[in-house]
């Protein structure tokens, strides 16, 4: 039944909302960001399959093929094609997911141009394969920008608070984002939420996707070391005193802070990239060729 596809995908967008504690408390958060990854993908395709599902017995009216769209109706389990005009909101529906998507993409592609620091601009240092820029300003400033070179940027007034293990920190932080292509799950992230980041517990989810990421960002650099992870923590915390929320947003922050008091991270292994990757694929596989068994089984029926 598509009324099915429907409920999963939402399911699938939903459900990382309910994650955000558990993900704050979590020692692999490099696996809850793939998790997610995966369930925000194949709930978003799944939406997009169940709308143009939603939206076929009209095609084919108008392609002149009556009968099949009779039976289409009859057997897809359809949501809203058997309303009046139902599969033109559809259609609707569809494109404004597709549109919002991609206008999410572009922001968030124009963001990253824009905040990439031509060379005559500020200080250039070389920083593990990228560069480090230094923006003379007195605003709180410190960004992982991708691209070539990729960037680590800081503002002068940056530089100047933190000490230097502190600074050091933030730097393996920012950096961590780039080496961990970041920026990929964070496309994905900019499609969902321009579509749909208007529902709340979407949005919601969304967000828990980058709470996992800046915590697996920390993970990676502070590691095990408790010197190492009370220079970042110490760092966030001088940085949240003045005029941090440039940087740090309260809601991130505080689970972040409170998890670098605690042990590093466990040896995460490729094996938990494979389980949340099959965990999507299986759930997206089940909903898919589950109802298209129900629904020959209805035509079976009904014949």
């Amino acid at each position: 039944m598509n009324t099915l596809r429907l409920v999963l995908a939402f399911g699938l967008l939903a459900w990382p909302a309910t994650m955000w504690s558990v993900i704050g408390r979590s020692r692999r958060p490099g696996f809850w960001a793939r998790l997610i990854l995966v369930s925000l993908t194949a709930g978003f395709v799944l939406l997009l399959i169940a709308l143009a599902h939603e939206v076929l017995p009209e095609g084919l009216l108008l392609g002149g093929h009556e009968s099949a769209a009779e039976m289409c109706l009859r057997i897809g389990g359809h949501f809203l094609a058997g309303l009046p005009g139902g599969s033109w909101v559809a259609a609707g529906l569809f494109a404004l997911v597709v549109v919002g998507g991609i206008r999410g993409v572009a922001q968030a592609h124009r963001r990253w141009r824009t905040l990439h620091v031509e060379p005559v601009v500020g200080t250039h240092l070389a920083l593990g394969g990228g560069e480090m820029v230094v923006l003379p300003t007195r605003r709180h400033l410190a960004v992982g920008v991708p691209g070539t070179p990729r960037q680590v940027i800081v503002s002068q007034s940056v530089v100047e608070r933190l000490r230097p293990a502190q600074l050091a920190g933030l730097l393996r932080h920012e950096t961590a984002h780039l080496e961990l292509g970041h920026h990929r799950f964070l496309t994905a992230a900019a499609v969902v939420d321009g579509a749909l980041g208007r529902l709340r517990p979407i949005r919601r989810g969304v967000d828990a996707l980058r709470l996992s990421l800046e915590r697996w960002a920390d993970e990676e650099a502070a590691g095990d070391s408790r010197g190492r992870r009370e220079a970042l923590r110490g760092a966030m915390m001088a940085l949240g005193a003045e005029g941090g929320r440039q940087i740090w947003d309260t809601d991130f922050a505080a689970p972040r802070l409170r998890a670098l008091t605690r042990p590093g991270p466990l040896g995460a292994g490729d094996v938990w990239w494979w389980l949340a990757l099959g965990t999507g694929i299986s759930v997206t596989f089940a909903s898919l060729t589950g109802t298209l068994w129900m629904h020959l089984a209805r035509l079976a029926a009904g014949g």
